[in-house]
């Protein structure tokens, strides 16, 4: 008798419906960007890291972007309801070999994080007696989230 009140009280525990919550965790989440445009003679002479949201800052920003060139390319169409724009640049850099690009960009609960990679040449470097503007233009997704620029740089060595 002890068994099968036993087994019957079992039976009726492992009957009962149980609620299990799942919390999927989204965050951090890889955000997909593309490339606008980069070049290494851009009209700006001081680091920026820019947020684009609207046509006006834009065409501002590409003209500013091309103003060391004797043509400047026409400018990609982009929707600012969907997307917005990230411009980084260097700066002056008194000779070649220095480059800049975002390398990931992650969005967390509360922000969006920006890698920002500058490539800088050793002294061991043989490299151009040019002065370079290194910039880069990318679009992202648009967010109401605030935008957080971190930087990487990485000197490279060029012996063999």
């Amino acid at each position: 008798m002890k068994n099968i009140l036993f087994l019957s009280l079992i039976l009726t525990l492992l009957s009962c419906k149980t609620t299990k919550k799942t919390v999927e965790v989204t965050f951090p989440k890889i955000v997909q960007f593309s490339e606008l445009t980069k070049n290494d003679n851009s009209g700006y002479m001081k680091k920026k890291n820019l947020i684009i949201t609207s046509t006006e800052a834009y065409d501002e920003a590409w003209t500013e972007l091309f103003s060391n060139f004797m043509k400047k390319p026409p400018i990609p169409a982009i929707n600012f309801e969907t997307s917005m724009i990230i411009l980084v640049t260097m700066g002056e850099k008194t000779n070649g070999g220095y480059s800049i690009h975002v390398k990931s960009i992650t969005e967390n609960e509360k922000d969006v994080v920006v890698l920002i990679e500058e490539m800088i040449p050793a002294k061991n470097c043989m490299t151009t007696s040019v002065i370079v503007y290194p910039a880069q233009l990318i679009e992202i997704p648009a967010t109401d989230k605030e935008i957080i620029f971190t930087t990487e740089e990485n000197i490279y060595s060029c012996e063999e």
